[in-house]
């Protein structure tokens, strides 16, 4: 993968903290996280990105260091996803 592209990708998944964001009513991820209700939704979206790139796993894939992204706004790290296989 190109070293270049993966700086790029975290330098936009760090800037996501300042940008305001319509699942948090226009506030911005920073802003948001002082309210027990956004911190809530804040963990959710994360949640959900590192569920996405781990569905892009790859060497030649750029993905964001969401663990990274959550010590920005002093978010506690994730727990690893648990993935449970049904056997029929």
């Amino acid at each position: 993968m190109d070293e270049a592209l993966q700086a790029e990708m975290q330098r936009w998944a760090e800037n996501w903290i300042y940008q305001k964001v319509p699942a948090l009513g226009g506030l911005t991820p920073l802003e948001a996280v002082t309210d027990p209700g956004g911190k809530e939704i804040i963990e959710s979206l994360l949640l959900d990105w590192g569920s996405q790139n781990e569905k892009l796993a790859g060497p030649r894939i750029a993905r964001p260091d969401i663990n990274l992204i959550r010590r920005l706004p002093k978010l506690a790290p994730a727990a690893p996803l648990i993935r449970y296989q049904l056997k029929v």
